[in-house]
């Protein structure tokens, strides 16, 4: 991760998409009704 205080709050296109991947691949056949946040903890209280 940078040092970089703007990537600390925008996430690159490809953080995402690690994530994306993921739900739609058959490692996540198990969840059901979840919200997955992708938001580098910044909802974390």
């Amino acid at each position: 991760m940078s040092d970089d205080p703007e990537r600390l709050v925008t996430m690159l296109p490809e953080e995402v998409s690690d994530v994306v991947a993921w739900l739609a691949g058959s490692a996540s056949g198990t969840l059901s009704g979840c919200q997955i946040p992708v938001d580098r903890g910044q909802l974390k209280s």
